[in-house]
């Protein structure tokens, strides 16, 4: 990311699957899978694109390859913004606000 300020993150707190995958962008049309999790990273943060960071409204997606609990905190410079807890597969939120205040499980 280089001198890039960092602002919005995302963090796992748990799965059961052997791998999560996340995506982000401006929306649910313009967005990157920039990250993947596996049960070694424990609770890992991983930064949001860097064409995300500058956005004040982001759209969120993990997946998992089946139904396995996942956990996941979306967050706004260290602040929980949503908090994402599936377990059938995916779960998306497009217009998530860097206002928004959620609690995180992690």
């Amino acid at each position: 990311m280089g001198a890039e300020e960092i602002h919005w993150t995302v963090k796992v707190c748990s799965s059961e699957a052997r791998e999560v995958s996340i995506q982000a962008g401006p929306n649910n049309t313009d967005n990157d899978c920039f990250a993947y999790w596996h049960p070694e990273d424990g609770h890992k943060s991983f930064p949001l694109p860097a064409r995300c960071q500058s956005l004040n409204r982001v759209y969120i997606r993990a997946t998992t390859p089946g139904p396995f609990q996942t956990d996941l905190c979306l967050e706004y410079y260290g602040r929980c913004v949503k908090q994402m807890s599936f377990d059938g597969g995916d779960e998306d939120h497009d217009g998530v606000d860097a206002n928004d205040d959620d609690d995180c499980p992690c």
